[in-house]
């Protein structure tokens, strides 16, 4: 459940209910612009109100009616309720394959919203219940225009009520509900007869007869004109069904004044004047032949009079306003589609999980262990889809098992133990899929997932869940999180639905996006294959989040799994990973999601540039584990874990700015061809004699040279270094050849000294390398560049304390790069400042001797006392 609200001064609070729908609405806009001391209140499943109706409530909750919390929250504070929610629409939607579950629906919704309304703390002292005209028989609406009477419900002659479908008879069975109520609240009934107008569907196979018509006759007018050839008009039935039908100002006109009235019971609000559906689908042609844009009808007059009419000038498309329906025939090709009605078959229109388990026998003390695990996995796999499956709602889902199995696993295949035992466990046959593995090598699990989500796209399936058989699912409601991730993911990026990657949370690995979920719009950008062929059983799931997560699309949701058997313990095969799937593969996936969105989607190149996503791993070495290693193994470690375009090493006892990310971000996108950034690590103050002679003696120079060197800077210190991991040379597309990413060598010293040195200078050369292939390259190469906002601080070695151990180390590995690179070496005879200080001292001492000769001892014995203090 979802709410957002703004500030209101009133104090009395009107809750719609379906508030976004069609009638639910308008009469919140109505009430909204015209009603001072009111405060609207909506809840409906749908997160906006049609277009160009704008701001209609001070507060909106969006959640689902059939759950009795979700009432609960939604009535508090309410003095009235209006209750439009309601699953309906027209013959494309109510037919009798779909009343069980709508009857179902739409009751549970009215009960729960009355409880809630019901409840000792309630607030709510008038109750608004819209119902239908389809609580009166057939009989009366055929034929001959029949005036028809509230009492026409109850036949006269004493036989039971015989309203249209199961879905007139919710509503009577409601009426009398509500007539329960009557000492409690304050009763208002409204029995609606085909309101039509703006804001109401019109190609869904919930719109009205006006919409449908209309919208049929336009498209077949826009046929004709580009081909020349004539299309037939579908009509539903013979044409000869006589209806009424209702503009929804008028309509909202008659509840306005049914809530401000004292009448109590059942009230009509529909037309006198009735048209036959014949007659009105000549008026829709008529009015598509006609010149001129469409208009919509108006009168002067504040009768209740209809608003539909053959003499009029103009007609009243039901469905959306003006602009927006001849924007959609002006736009481009008319599919030919929109000339048939749909037909909206609720239990077909359940979002499908495709669950893909292959399963084996091998690998166990016990056979029996692997149909125990299955159990287990069936178990929870009930539990947790329980209420998404049976759910009342609006939001249908269901699940079909796809049970791979190895063509020689006997054990399993013999009496169809696998299959027999998920029946026997209360899940139908028909959700139930074979899969048999008789191609792959034994443990190739990323081949079997292959196999069965390409079946199971096939079967049109919506999303697919990558499983094992070693998993138990913890969370109840994973199905309709998923899908409602999913939803937000679409929203919030503006990318196609399902354009991303929804993983588990799984217990045994917290840290890793593991079991992931793909919607089908995955599978129809890669052709059916969930993941690629270079996969056997390894690196399926990160490879997934990590495509992407270059959109922006990829995320782990709270709901949680637990993998026993590769998790925490170790797998029944042997574990074989796909050397640089986050090199060439990764970037012909993420480049395949880009073609898709520009040749399918008509986004322009620029657009797909600006929203894909810089992606950085933070690499921090640490030595706080139990192992005598190093500085640089640990950051070949990070580096051999990252999947990212680019990474940034720091040190573990850095402090970094509040703005560090984000100036490395700034630093990319200005110079996104460099080969890296060399940063700004800076050092407290030195307030001892020991870091006042570290500053002076020069030696962290380099840990400042972002501030000192504009452009091409030799090296800088892993402290604080940014590194272009994955180099795209111009011609992949053609060779599909990324180069490895540059690594740290193991030659070096663990307290550093040379490894920073000896990186930066391997990578520059790799960068080179590529840049000289590029055809279109221009310009001095720039080497690593400066990001000098991009700061940390850097505490003193040793606290401060006066240590000369470290300094040593780095003289042993800058040492070595001497025999690394010879090329780069060269011979100063020029004295250093520490030599100049020893030659300094040994001029003293010699003076100090000599002068011994001449002045006595005590002369150097001041001397040598002088010197010591100096001496840091």
């Amino acid at each position: 459940m979802r709410i957002s609200s703004t500030m209101s001064k009133a104090t009395t609070t009107i809750l719609i209910t379906g508030g976004y729908g069609f009638i639910g609405s308008h009469v919140a806009k109505r009430l909204y612009d015209h009603s001072d001391g009111y405060h609207i209140r909506i809840i409906d499943l749908v997160s906006k109100p049609p277009p160009s109706m704008g701001t209609i409530c001070h507060e909106f909750i969006q959640g689902n009616l059939c759950d009795l919390s979700t009432c609960i929250a939604a009535v508090k504070g309410a003095a009235t309720i209006l209750h439009f929610a309601a699953n309906m629409g027209g013959m494309g939607t109510i037919h009798a394959d779909n009343e069980a579950e709508i009857y179902a629906q739409n009751h549970t919704m009215t009960q729960n919203i009355l409880k809630a309304a019901s409840l000792p703390d309630s607030t709510v002292t008038k109750f608004f219940y819209a119902s239908s005209a389809c609580v009166y028989p057939e009989v009366l609406q055929s034929g001959k225009d029949i005036s028809l009477r509230e009492s026409d419900v109850f036949p006269s002659d004493g036989t039971i009520p015989r309203p249209q479908g199961l879905y007139g008879l919710e509503k009577l069975n409601s009426e009398l509900l509500m007539a329960q109520y009557t000492e409690k609240f304050d009763i208002r009934i409204a029995r609606f007869h085909n309101i039509y107008g703006p804001g109401g569907s019109w190609n869904n196979g919930r719109e009205k007869a006006p919409a449908a018509l209309l919208r049929k006759a336009l498209v077949c007018r826009r046929l004709n004109e580009s081909t020349q050839e004539t299309f037939d008009f579908e009509i539903w039935g013979d044409g000869t069904q006589r209806r009424s039908f209702l503009f929804i100002d008028d309509a909202v006109d008659g509840i306005l004044r049914l809530l401000s009235s004292s009448y109590s019971r059942p009230l009509n609000i529909g037309s006198d004047q009735a048209v036959t559906i014949r007659e009105l689908a000549e008026l829709a042609l008529k009015c598509a032949g006609t010149q001129g844009p469409l208009a919509w009808l108006r009168e002067t007059q504040t009768t209740m009079s209809p608003r539909l009419s053959s003499d009029g000038p103009v007609y009243s498309f039901g469905g959306r306003d003006e602009e927006d329906v001849a924007a959609r025939f002006r736009g481009g090709q008319v599919s030919s589609g929109l000339r048939r009605s749909k037909v909206v078959d609720l239990e077909a229109d359940r979002l499908t999980f495709a669950i893909i388990l292959p399963i084996t026998s091998r690998g166990l003390p016990n056979p029996n262990e692997c149909l125990e695990n299955l159990r287990k996995f069936i178990q929870s796999l009930q539990e947790t889809t329980w209420r998404d499956v049976h759910s009342s709602s609006d939001q249908h889902f269901r699940f079909v098992i796809y049970l791979a199995i190895d063509a020689d696993d006997s054990f399993l295949l013999q009496e169809n133990k696998a299959r027999q035992l998920i029946i026997d466990l209360g899940i139908p046959s028909s959700q139930i899929r074979e899969v048999i593995n008789s191609e792959h090598p034994k443990g190739h699990v990323c081949a079997i997932w292959r196999d069965c989500a390409r079946q199971a796209h096939s079967d049109g399936c919506d999303y697919f869940v990558l499983m094992g058989d070693d998993v138990t699912l913890l969370d109840e409601g994973w199905m309709r999180k998923c899908h409602s991730t999913f939803s937000s993911l679409a929203e919030a990026t503006g990318l196609p639905f399902g354009l991303g990657c929804v993983s588990f949370t799984d217990v045994s690995f917290p840290g890793m996006p593991t079991f992931p979920i793909v919607h089908k719009t995955h599978m129809e950008v890669f052709g059916g294959e969930v993941v690629p062929s270079i996969f056997i059983n390894q690196d399926g799931d990160p490879f997934l989040f990590q495509l992407y997560r270059r959109w922006g699309t990829s995320v782990m949701f709270p709901c949680r799994l637990r993998n026993e058997i590769g998790g925490s313990v170790e797998a029944r095969y042997t574990k074989k990973h796909a050397a640089n799937w986050s090199l060439a593969p990764l970037v012909r996936a993420e480049q395949a999601v880009a073609n898709y969105l520009e040749i399918s989607k008509g986004f322009a190149a620029s657009h797909i540039a600006d929203i894909q996503k810089l992606t950085l791993d933070v690499i921090v070495p640490c030595y706080r584990v139990d192992l005598y290693s190093s500085n640089r193994v640990f950051v070949f470690g990070g580096l051999a874990e990252s999947s990212a375009e680019w990474v940034h090493f720091l040190d573990d006892d850095i402090v970094p700015s509040r703005d560090l990310l984000f100036a490395i971000s700034d630093a990319i996108r200005e110079n996104p061809d460099a080969a890296g950034f060399v940063c700004n690590t800076q050092f407290p103050i030195a307030d001892s004699v020991f870091t006042t002679a570290v500053h002076l003696s020069g030696v962290t120079y380099f840990w400042v040279i972002a501030t000192k060197i504009p452009t091409d800077i030799p090296w800088g210190v892993t402290a604080n270094l940014v590194s272009h991991r994955v180099l795209v040379p111009s011609d992949f597309a053609t060779k599909g050849e990324i180069p490895s990413p540059t690594t740290y060598s193991l030659s070096y010293p663990k307290t550093g000294g040379g490894e920073d040195i000896d990186y930066c200078l391997t990578q520059r050369a790799t960068h080179l390398s590529i840049r000289q292939r590029n055809p279109n390259a221009t310009g001095r190469y720039p080497g690593f560049l400066p990001a000098p906002t991009a700061i940390v601080t850097h505490p003193w070695w040793n606290n401060g304390k006066r240590s000369y151990w470290r300094f040593h180390k780095w003289s042993l590995g800058d040492g070595h790069l001497i025999n690394v690179y010879p090329e780069l070496s060269y011979r100063d005879y020029a004295p250093n400042s520490a030599e100049c200080f020893l030659l300094c001292l040994t001029a003293v001492l010699s003076g100090a001797i000599t002068l011994s000769h001449y002045d006595g001892p005590s002369v150097s014995r001041v001397l040598c006392a002088s010197l010591l203090r100096m001496w840091p």
